[in-house]
């Protein structure tokens, strides 16, 4: 279920459905969200999926869980979702070489535009 919104009744019959739905909900959830306020509780909430999943007691760590059922937490899935929209759009992004024509051992790094302030 989307925080914030009416829930959705879904049919799952397998353990692995009930991670890939929930996988997908949070996956959306980053995508719109982003780094939220929200983000806390989406990964509460996957903490919670995951110890229902692994049938595990509310005070067991989820971060062995997580590793034995091969999870990325929500937080690694937020940056990897940054990472993967770098890759697929590093054509729009500016290097440093296009800026300059100083040959510096950074010229292929991505350039970083100065606020006005600093």
């Amino acid at each position: 279920m989307l925080l914030g919104q009416s829930s959705i009744s879904v049919t799952l019959t397998h353990p692995s459905q009930f991670t890939l739905y929930n996988f997908i909900v949070i996956k959306y959830e980053i995508i719109f969200g982003g780094n939220s306020s929200n983000s806390g509780r989406i990964f509460t909430l996957q903490k919670k999926i995951i110890r229902i999943i692994a049938d595990a007691q509310p005070v067991i760590s989820c971060r062995s869980l997580l590793k034995e059922l091969q999870i990325l937490p929500v937080p690694c899935l937020y940056v990897l979702s940054l990472m993967n929209f770098i890759i697929i759009y590093q054509v729009n992004f500016q290097t440093n070489s296009s800026i300059h024509n100083i040959n510096t051992r950074n010229k292929h790094h991505f350039h970083v535009q100065q606020s006005p302030g600093v």
